[in-house]
């Protein structure tokens, strides 16, 4: 079965070209752009993994994060934040905390993206 991702991000062409990279490698890929567009896309069917940009007009991850949280259960797919500007420790340590699976600043080359993707999918199917 291939898995199925959603890319989350505001900037459409970042949504695009990440989806690209990850259909090239062989996944389903599903894009919203925006946090409120993410979470209706999980109601209609979670993915196996979010790709999520930490800050969109809308909501950042952590709120997105939260709202997967709904009732304090554990996010029920591991979820990568993508940040260009919000990488500190700090900032790294607020996602994680809510339920973030892993943290990946943009501009990591496609290929180290990919690589960090799959074991925490893999991990985390074994876990279910």
């Amino acid at each position: 079965m291939t898995a199925k991702l959603l890319v989350v991000d505001d900037e459409p062409r970042t949504a695009q070209l990440t989806a690209e990279i990850l259909r090239r490698a062989g996944y389903l890929v599903d894009v919203a752009n925006s946090g409120t567009e993410a979470l209706d896309r999980v109601r209609m069917g979670s993915p196996d993994l979010m790709l999520l940009d930490y800050e969109m007009p809308d909501m950042e991850a952590p709120e997105v994060l939260d709202s997967l949280r709904s009732g304090g259960e554990r996010i029920p797919f591991p979820v990568i934040i993508l940040t260009g500007a919000r990488h500190s420790p700090a900032d790294q340590v607020v996602g994680i905390e809510r339920g973030a699976t892993d943290y990946i600043a943009k501009g990591t080359k496609a290929t180290e993206r990919k690589g960090r993707q799959r074991p925490r999918f893999l991990r985390f199917q074994r876990r279910v």
